[in-house]
């Protein structure tokens, strides 16, 4: 999925540290940041559930 979303923009050969950053970002993911994300806690549990399944 991160691909999908990255693939729209030209990022050349700052793509690879581009989706590290994402997948960095998304380890560190908790209450505490959802603000900084504009995300409401219905979705970041939405996505919590979704992770577990994998």
């Amino acid at each position: 999925m991160i691909d999908e979303c990255l693939s729209g923009h030209d990022l050349g050969a700052d793509r690879d540290d581009v989706a590290a950053l994402v997948i960095d970002e998304l380890r560190r993911l908790h209450e505490g940041v959802l603000a900084r994300y504009r995300l409401r806690p219905s979705e970041f549990a939405q996505w919590q559930s979704s992770q577990r399944q994998v």
